[in-house]
């Protein structure tokens, strides 16, 4: 019964990409099978300087001074870090690190589990660079929103203008006046119908 709760726990490990780990008092580390595939070790224990290094190659000392605060009380530390591996590639890893039970006091003093998070940071990653894709298309349609209503305010000034100053030939019975003030009007509103052709051509281009 014990072997298959073993079998079903490494399974399930396998499953959650999840390794555990036991701190020896002799200065061992004895891995969970999953933790040994996802470090690529070829023992199931290792020295505990040694493990210290693969798993903190930045701060190796790090290991340390956190079992040592969990058996002085903290009970529990929790944090994430990259590790790298033979192959050069490389994994995100949250761990924590626990005092152990009473019942192994006497052989081990701490012990921990890491779980993968590589797949939920490449997603986190992959999600704030299309955030920050997403701020510059807005800043992008921002400025975009502020050119063309500049753009088009112009003829349609300009259209407005001449339809007054008709208005007002007309009044004057000034035809001449008039047909030349709506051949411009025609004119600009070519130029108008020009602009907004443009302005969509420019908004499909991406």
């Amino acid at each position: 019964a014990l072997e298959s709760s073993r079998d079903q726990l490494s399974k399930a490990q396998e499953i959650a990409r999840l390794g555990s780990f036991k701190l020896s008092r002799k200065g061992e580390v004895t891995l969970s099978t999953q933790l040994q595939k996802m470090l690529q070790s070829e023992s199931d224990s290792m020295k505990f300087q040694e493990f210290s290094i693969a798993m903190f190659p930045e701060m190796p000392s790090l290991l340390k001074k956190i079992a040592s605060s969990v058996q002085s009380g903290r009970k529990q530390r929790r944090l994430e870090h990259k590790i790298k591996l033979r192959d050069n590639s490389e994994l995100d890893l949250q761990t924590v690190i626990m005092d152990v039970d009473e019942s192994e006091k006497s052989s081990y003093y701490a012990w921990g589990v890491s779980h993968d998070i590589s797949r939920h940071k490449k997603d986190q990653r992959s999600l704030e660079e299309i955030n920050k894709k997403l701020e510059n298309i807005n800043d992008e349609l921002d400025r975009f929103a502020y050119v063309v209503s500049h753009d088009l305010k112009t003829p349609l000034r300009a259209i407005y203008n001449l339809a007054h100053f008709v208005s007002e030939d007309l009044k004057d019975g000034d035809y001449k006046e008039a047909e030349s003030k709506i051949s411009v009007l025609v004119e600009r509103t070519r130029f108008m119908e020009k602009l907004i052709e443009g302005i969509l051509s420019y908004s499909r281009a991406g």
